[in-house]
């Protein structure tokens, strides 16, 4: 609980309120974090058990997986995000609960005693519950393992297919709307025509992307534009050419950090 505050806390009173790729990570648990726990576990079990016995693997063991999604959950809060405050607690659950486990379970193991004793204690209720939560946490989180990879994979696709496929035409925008499953291109230059489209759109199995919606707005004459469409298009104009420049300066930075290593 005091974790929970103090990070609450950071969080309000950080001006920083960009959410961060390892906070994202932590709203979404998959199998692997229960892997994660697992093996956090093993570790306790193992540094607990050492003939010199001190706290310091399975503090940093325990630490590393519970304090990641309590300092998650704690952004959640100060920023109002429900989305990270129970994502991040659900991850936490997760490894509180495997941790538990593989620490029972090790420690009898150990003890050379059946690791199934203590659960045989337990009355009725007990085990039915110990039993659905676990088998809940691991469909859940198998699940998120399923859906993450295909998601990844359709990114990835995407990135391939519109680099390949559009390479002769300038792509300003790029939006891919998950809940129509539809991939909305901004293009410039030569007109396509629907037959060419079609063709495109026929390839996109190679990329296995066949499932995607191919929707291609195209601006080959300004002129014709509505007024927020223009808009629209100048927009998008402005952060292609920002992207560009950005790209221009890392990849001279990079030029500059090897020149000056080979000095």
């Amino acid at each position: 609980m005091v974790s929970l505050l103090v990070s609450t806390l950071y969080f309000w009173i950080s001006p920083l309120s960009y959410a961060s790729s390892e906070l994202i990570a932590r709203t979404s648990p998959t199998i692997w974090d229960v892997l994660i726990a697992i093996a956090g576990g093993i570790a306790g079990v193992i540094g607990s058990r050492k003939k010199e016995a001190n706290n310091i693997v399975p503090g940093v063991a325990i630490a590393t997986a519970l304090m990641l999604p309590i300092c998650t959950a704690g952004y959640g809060l100060a920023n109002r995000n429900v989305r990270f405050l129970f994502g991040a607690l659900y991850l936490f659950l997760i490894n509180c609960v495997f941790i538990m486990l593989t620490n029972i379970v090790g420690t009898r193991i150990l003890m050379r005693k059946s690791p199934l004793s203590s659960f045989k204690e337990l009355n009725i209720k007990m085990k039915i519950g110990l039993i659905s939560l676990i088998v809940l946490l691991v469909l859940t989180a198998s699940y998120s393992a399923v859906t993450l990879t295909i998601d990844q994979a359709r990114k990835e696709g995407i990135k391939q297919f519109v680099g390949k496929e559009f390479a002769n035409h300038t792509v300003i925008n790029q939006v891919y709307k998950s809940r129509n499953n539809e991939l909305v291109l901004t293009v410039v230059g030569d007109p396509i025509s629907e037959e060419e489209l079609e063709t495109i759109r026929q390839k996109q199995a190679s990329y296995g992307i066949q499932s995607v919606q191919l929707k291609v707005n195209q601006v080959h004459n300004s002129t014709k534009l509505d007024s927020e469409t223009t808009k629209e298009f100048y927009e998008n104009i402005d952060k292609y050419i920002d992207q560009k420049l950005s790209e221009k300066d890392s990849q001279n930075d990079l030029v500059k950090e090897n020149e000056a290593d080979k000095d």
